[in-house]
């Protein structure tokens, strides 16, 4: 029984070292990381998304307050109607 675990044991070893071998090989080959594929590296990947969507969104109202910038207490839009009025007329 010790001898089977043991076997199995250095087996799995082996399987092992594999692996970490194959890994550094691909690093090396692609100069990229490995891709965490649990729950907390998900998690943390949307939040990251959600807090970009965020800046994105501020960013965007800030950029809508300025259209409607006041020009001489009036809007520029209204400004630019009344003025289209009396070519009009």
């Amino acid at each position: 029984m010790y001898r089977t675990f043991l076997k199995d044991f250095k087996a799995s070893q082996i399987e092992y070292s594999q692996y970490r071998t194959a890994i550094e090989k691909w690093k090396k080959e692609t100069g990229k990381d490995r891709v965490a594929h649990g729950i907390r590296a998900k998690l943390a990947e949307k939040k990251q998304e959600i807090q970009n969507e965020q800046k994105n969104k501020q960013h965007n109202r800030s950029q809508n307050k300025d259209r409607g910038s006041k020009i001489g207490g009036q809007s520029w839009r209204n400004t630019l109607w009344e003025k289209m009025e009396l070519v009009i007329l």
